[in-house]
């Protein structure tokens, strides 16, 4: 087990940003970027979106590597 692990800054979670004050945008290679500020510091954070009929999931996150591949990683090599 891992006494670590990387904390991703998403708004709404520890952050004093607010819902209406992110801005969404759509990047070439699919993904969809979030920018905001958190205690005056500019932060992007970029995500995968994957849709099933009217239902929309975050599949993973971006921060600047996908984060599921991090985690996979340290379960498959049961190290951090």
């Amino acid at each position: 087990m891992c006494d670590w692990v990387r904390t991703i800054l998403i708004p709404g979670k520890g952050s004093d940003t607010r819902l209406q004050d992110i801005q969404y945008g759509m990047l070439d290679n699919g993904l969809i970027r979030a920018e905001f500020y958190n205690f005056s510091e500019k932060y992007h954070v970029d995500f995968d979106i994957q849709c099933e009929g009217d239902e929309c999931k975050i599949a993973d996150i971006y921060d600047p590597n996908s984060y599921k591949n991090e985690l996979k990683g340290i379960v498959e090599k049961n190290e951090c």
